[in-house]
């Protein structure tokens, strides 16, 4: 069973570290390597910021409903989170509360992103990058 889960990395930030059990909680049915590294240059005080890396190994289907729900969870222990999902690309989405997405690219690019407005267009998206290779 172990081996069907889908692969994915995860960096909070530094100084929410003692949260990471329950991030660890809460992404129980990936193979997540999660850790509490990223670092920044800010207060305690802000909200945790969340790194979800997908790596090529990611697989589709029934694993984005998991990482969907896994980000519902995720904002319910943590409604000020900051999410942000990276592609094999290096592409950045930032998750809000109500699933909608900000693309975080240059300027150059924004254009190829215009049809992505929630997290069910990224998924559709994405999905659709992995067909075309």
């Amino acid at each position: 069973m172990e081996k069907n889960k889908p692969k994915i990395s995860i960096s909070i930030s530094r100084e929410h570290a003692e949260s990471q059990p329950e991030i660890e909680e809460i992404f129980e049915g990936f193979d997540a390597h999660i850790n509490a590294d990223y670092m920044r240059f800010s207060a305690e005080s802000l909200p945790m910021q969340v790194f979800i890396f997908l790596s090529s190994a990611f697989v589709g289907g029934a694993a984005w409903d998991l990482l969907k729900f896994a980000i519902k969870k995720l904002y319910k222990k943590f409604p000020k989170s900051i999410i942000t999902i990276r592609d094999t690309d290096g592409v950045m989405y930032t998750i809000k509360l109500d699933l909608k997405i900000n693309i975080v690219v240059v300027p150059d690019r924004i254009k190829e992103f215009n049809h992505i407005k929630t997290l069910d267009d990224l998924i559709k998206h994405l999905e659709s990058k992995k067909d075309e290779k």
